[in-house]
C-alpha cells in the first residue's frame, strides 16, 4: 500500500528543485517501511473517522481525484518540513546532462516518528475514495449479487496452458542427460 503521494502532484515529483532531491522514494518507500504489522489497522481507523470529507462530494471520479490531489498538494510544505534533510541535494548541468546527488537525510526511522500521521491521513484518505468508487461503481452495475462469486472457481478449465511469452530452446535428444530421454 503506498500514500496519495503530495509529490505526484506537482511537477518537481522528486523535490529536486527545493534541494529534497529523492523525497519520494523516500517519503513513500523508505519511510513506510518502518510500519510495523499494525499499517493497516491504523489506516482503517483512521479512514473510519472521515465523515463527509470533501473529495468525495463532486460527482464524477476526476473531480473527486482532483480535489484529492489539490488537498495533498496543500500539504507539500509540511512535508518538506518534515523532511529529515541534513544536506540538500545537488544539480548540476555538465555537457548537456543534469548530474544529480540526492539530498542526505536522516535515517527513515527518525522520519517515521514524524511523518507516521501525515502517512496515515494520506492512505485513508487514498482508502475512502477507493472504497467509494468501488461502492458507485457496484451501484452503477445494478448491485449484482456477489454471495455466490468465489475468485477460486473458474468457468472453464485446461489442463495445460503453454507460456509463449518467453522462447525456450529445444534441446536436441542427443544432448539431453539420459534421464530426461
Amino acid at each position: 500500500m503506498t500514500t496519495v503521494s503530495h509529490s505526484h502532484t506537482t511537477a518537481d515529483y522528486d523535490g529536486w528543485a527545493v534541494g529534497h532531491g529523492g523525497i519520494h522514494a523516500y517519503f513513500e518507500d523508505a519511510v513506510v517501511g518502518q510500519f510495523d504489522g499494525d499499517l493497516d489497522y491504523l489506516v482503517l481507523k483512521e479512514s473510519r473517522t472521515m465523515k463527509n470529507p470533501p473529495f468525495l462530494k463532486p460527482t464524477t471520479v476526476v473531480e473527486k481525484m482532483k480535489i484529492l490531489g489539490e488537498i495533498s498538494n496543500g500539504e507539500m510544505a509540511r512535508i518538506l518540513k518534515l523532511d529529515p534533510v541534513k544536506k540538500k541535494s545537488v544539480v548540476v548541468k555538465e555537457h548537456g546532462m543534469s548530474l544529480k546527488t540526492p539530498a542526505e537525510r536522516e535515517p527513515p526511522q527518525v522520519a517515521f516518528k514524524r511523518m507516521k500521521p501525515i502517512i496515515v491521513t494520506d492512505m485513508a484518505r487514498g482508502a475512502v475514495l477507493l472504497a467509494a468508487l468501488w461502492d458507485e461503481a457496484y451501484v452503477a452495475a445494478g448491485k449484482p449479487k456477489l454471495g455466490a462469486y468465489k475468485s477460486y472457481k473458474y468457468p472453464f478449465t485446461v489442463d495445460f496452458v503453454k507460456p509463449d511469452y518467453f522462447d525456450i530452446p529445444q534441446a536436441s535428444p542427443e544432448k539431453l542427460p539420459e534421464k530426461a530421454k
